[in-house]
C-alpha cells in the first residue's frame, strides 16, 4: 500500500517541481515566479556586480528581473547558468555588458506554470554557453557575414533591386546610394504561425526626400513582392506586415541614428510570416536612403508576462545548511540523530516535508551538506532518500 501511494504524490510532484542545481559552482539564487500564459518566454534578467536588493521591474510591457552577486562571478559573466525543474536552461548574454553588471534573456520552459528559476555562478572554469539562436524563436546579430544567405530579397521590377545588401561590421546594410531606387523587401527564413511575438530591433536609418516618400519598416511579413507608396503618409503602407510595423520616424526625411531601437508585437493566426526589412526610396534625383541593423529578434508575447513573486538572495552552494528554495526557516533535525527530517522547518515531521524535499531533491545535492539528508545512509543523496523519507513521515503517524 505504501509504495503505490508514494508512487502517486510523487508523480504529482513533479508538475510542481523546483529548480535544480549545478555541479562546481559556489553560489546560486533562486527567483519563485507566476505562470504566464505562453509555454516558453524569454524572460530578461540583470545582474548586479554589486551589493543590493533584488527586485522586479516592470517596464515597456515587459517584466524585468534583477539580482546582486558583489564580486561573487566574473566580470565576464561566463560563470553564470540559469536552471529549473526541467534541467539546465538556454540563455542569451547581452554584449554590452561592464564589470558592473549584464543583461541576459533566459528561455524559460515551461513557462505557463508557476516556478522556480535558479541562478548559478561563481565557477571559475566555465565559458559562457550564451546562444541567441537557441534562446529567441528569431535571432540575428550580424556578427557572421554568412547568415546573409539566410535571406530571400523580392523587390520591384520597374525601378532597381538593392544595391546595397551586406552584412559589415556587424551589421545588416541595406538600400541604396544616390544613383538607384526601389522598393525591396528582404525577410529571413524562419516561418512563424499562430502564436504572440514580440519583434525587437536596433538600427541606424538615414535618407531624406524631394518629393516622394521613403520608408523603412521592421516585423513579421508575408514573402509578397512589394509596390511602392508615393503618397507621402507615415503611415504603415506595405501591406505585407502583419500587425504594428517598426517605423523610422518623420515624414521629411526618413532618419534614425545610430542605436535607434524599436518593437512590435503581433498575434498570428494561421498565416505563416516571416522576420523582415522593407525598404523604399522613390526619389529620381541623387538623395540616399539606407539602414544598418545592429540585431532583429523574435520573442514570446505575452500581455501578462511572468513576474518575480519571492527572491532567495544569495546562498552558497556548499558546506552550511540552508533553507530550501521559497522558504525562510532552515530544515531541523528533530531526533537528533543528525538527520534533518523535518524539512520545512516547522518543527513537525508531515508530508509537506516530503513534498519540498521531492521537488528540491536535485538543489539539495550541491547546495546541502549530504550527511543531513542521507536518509537511508549509502553516502549519497538519490530517490531512495525521498523513499525513506516517506517511510519515515508515515511511522510517525500511524
Amino acid at each position: 500500500m505504501r509504495r503505490p501511494a508514494l508512487a502517486l504524490l510523487l508523480g504529482c510532484l513533479l508538475l510542481v517541481a523546483g529548480a535544480s542545481a549545478l555541479d562546481g559552482y559556489d553560489y546560486y539564487q533562486t527567483i519563485e515566479y507566476a505562470a504566464c500564459d505562453q509555454e516558453i518566454y524569454q524572460q530578461d534578467i540583470v545582474i548586479h556586480r554589486s551589493t543590493g536588493t533584488a527586485y522586479n521591474e516592470t517596464a515597456g510591457g515587459l517584466e524585468t528581473w534583477h539580482i546582486y552577486v558583489g564580486e561573487h562571478c566574473r566580470e565576464d559573466y561566463g560563470d553564470v547558468r540559469f536552471t529549473n525543474s526541467t534541467g539546465e536552461l538556454e540563455y542569451y548574454l547581452w554584449p554590452d555588458y561592464d564589470s558592473s553588471s549584464a543583461r541576459f534573456a533566459v528561455r524559460l520552459d515551461p513557462a505557463d506554470r508557476g516556478g522556480v528559476l535558479a541562478v548559478h555562478y561563481g565557477n571559475l572554469s566555465a565559458a559562457t554557453t550564451s546562444n541567441g539562436g537557441a534562446t529567441y524563436w528569431f535571432f540575428d546579430d550580424y556578427s557572421d557575414p554568412a547568415t546573409l544567405a539566410n535571406y530571400t530579397e523580392l523587390y520591384y521590377a520597374t525601378w532597381s533591386r538593392l544595391q546595397y545588401k551586406e552584412i559589415a561590421n556587424g551589421r545588416l546594410h541595406l538600400g541604396w546610394g544616390g544613383s538607384g531606387y526601389g522598393s525591396a523587401l528582404l525577410y529571413a527564413d524562419c516561418p512563424l504561425s499562430s502564436g504572440q511575438f514580440r519583434v525587437e530591433a536596433m538600427f541606424q536609418a538615414t535618407g531624406s526626400v524631394s518629393y516622394y516618400r521613403q520608408q523603412k519598416e521592421i516585423g513579421l511579413t508575408t514573402p509578397t513582392t512589394p509596390t511602392y507608396d508615393s503618397t507621402g503618409s507615415s503611415a504603415a503602407d506595405f501591406s505585407g506586415f502583419g500587425g504594428t510595423v517598426i517605423a523610422m520616424p518623420g515624414d521629411g526625411g526618413q532618419t534614425a541614428p545610430a542605436g535607434s531601437t524599436g518593437h512590435a508585437e503581433y498575434t498570428l493566426d494561421s498565416t505563416t510570416r516571416y522576420p523582415g526589412i522593407w525598404i523604399q526610396d522613390v526619389s529620381s534625383t541623387t538623395l540616399r536612403s539606407e539602414i544598418w541593423i545592429d540585431h532583429i529578434l523574435v520573442r514570446a508575447y505575452s500581455a501578462a508576462p511572468p513576474a518575480a513573486s519571492t527572491f532567495s538572495g544569495e546562498q552558497e552552494a556548499t558546506g552550511t545548511l540552508h533553507a530550501f528554495p521559497g522558504l525562510t526557516r532552515i530544515p531541523r533535525d528533530l531526533t537528533g540523530n543528525g538527520l534533518y527530517t523535518d524539512i520545512n522547518g516547522n518543527n513537525r515531521l508531515d508530508y509537506n516535508d516530503l513534498t519540498i524535499f521531492f521537488q528540491h531533491l536535485a538543489w539539495a545535492k550541491t547546495a546541502q551538506p549530504t550527511s543531513c539528508f542521507d536518509f537511508n545512509g549509502n553516502g549519497w543523496l538519490d530517490y531512495n532518500d525521498v523513499i525513506t523519507l516517506f517511510s519515515i513521515i508515515t511511522e510517525e503517524h500511524t
